[in-house]
């Protein structure tokens, strides 16, 4: 018995002695899986459904995804861990948004709401940065209302997106089941190490195309198609946005602080038009100040600002270096940097469909 254990236990050293080989030499060849639909699988292992009712990334958990290391802190968010309490006379922005505002293939330190907080540093003024990919408009205001209280935001910059109109698709709608162990072993291993993510894509690619999630997918386009034009006045999706932005409001100004929404336009391509007149219009409803976007990227080629054309447009560095620049010159512009608890809670007036 005990040489038969001494075999087996010889086996087991050996079997890891060749795995830890073979992972350091991927990585000192550099053998990366350069795959966009790989980095998407990955960036959804480190996401899970809050009680709440919004997606979030697993708090505490770092990733390097479309090489670049993401951390998050315990609200499952990218950035610093926010201080809570927020320190006396600190004037916090936090910058709501999706995965324009999480920023996929760019630095912790280049996404804009880092570049706001270096951008507006004086000692008083503090960004929180509260992105997560595939979120709409509900998924934010469920987020904010659950958090609220602990992050006590002076000014809330809602970054909208054309897709914030989208709902909700049903696979994210369904309760997840609690994480079984193997789930989260496997989870570990394909974020951690460079030899398991090959295997694991190469699994992939050998199963061939998840005919299942097409048509999935593909039903859930027709049933978005069919509700009609994108951001028409009566547009089921358009509708339901604009009521979560306006529970958002409600709840920001019961909290005595401040809101404004930013069109992320670096195109004027539809629907980005219609969804400026949309939001225009709930801006001159409700006194909230709406920014486009485009002009902040005038000049520019936008294929330049993006981390690949077609296959993902999200903004790079640079287009991230541009979106903060011109936040800060219209939140100036507008006085929306003072905090409306200094003079008490004041309804918003400030300008709309600023461009």
């Amino acid at each position: 018995m005990s040489s038969v254990l001494g075999k087996l236990a010889l086996g087991v050293v050996s079997l890891a002695l060749t795995v830890g080989v073979l992972e350091i030499g991927v990585r000192l060849a550099h053998l990366e899986v350069n795959d966009h639909a790989n980095e998407m699988r990955k960036y959804g292992l480190v996401l899970v459904q809050d009680a709440a009712g919004y997606s979030r990334h697993r708090p505490g958990v770092s990733a390097v995804i479309q090489r670049v290391t993401m951390r998050f802190n315990s609200l499952g968010m990218r950035g610093e861990e926010p201080r809570s309490p927020k320190p006396p006379q600190t004037f916090r922005i936090l910058c709501l948004g999706d995965s324009v505002t999480l920023g996929p293939g760019v630095a912790e330190e280049a996404i804009y709401p880092s570049r706001l907080g270096a951008l507006l540093a004086d000692g008083n003024t503090e960004v929180v940065a509260a992105g997560v990919g595939g979120w709409n408009t509900v998924e934010e205001e469920r987020f904010l209302a659950a958090n609220f209280p602990r992050l006590e935001p002076d000014l809330v910059v809602l970054l909208y997106v054309t897709n914030d109109s989208d709902p909700i698709e049903p696979w994210r709608r369904a309760a997840q089941p609690p994480e079984s162990r193997w789930a989260a072993f496997y989870r570990g291993l394909v974020l951690h190490s460079r030899l398991f993510e090959w295997a694991a894509f190469t699994a992939t690619r050998l199963r061939g195309i998840d005919w299942h999630g097409l048509r999935a997918m593909h039903d859930w386009s027709e049933e978005r198609r069919a509700a009609g034009p994108l951001f028409a006045p009566t547009e089921p999706g358009w509708l339901e946005s604009r009521a979560a932005l306006g529970r958002i409001l409600a709840l920001v100004r019961a909290h005595g602080a401040r809101l404004a929404i930013f069109l992320y336009n670096l195109e004027d391509w539809p629907p980005a038009p219609a969804a400026r007149e949309r939001l225009e219009e709930f801006g001159r409803e409700t006194g909230v100040p709406i920014f486009d976007t485009l002009p902040f990227f005038a000049g520019r080629s936008p294929a330049t600002l993006v981390n690949a054309p077609i296959v993902d447009p999200h903004p790079n560095a640079e287009g991230h270096a541009l979106l903060a620049a011109g936040m800060v010159r219209m939140l100036r512009a507008t006085g929306l940097l003072s905090s409306p608890r200094a003079d008490g809670v004041r309804a918003l007036a400030g300008p709309t469909g600023l461009r």
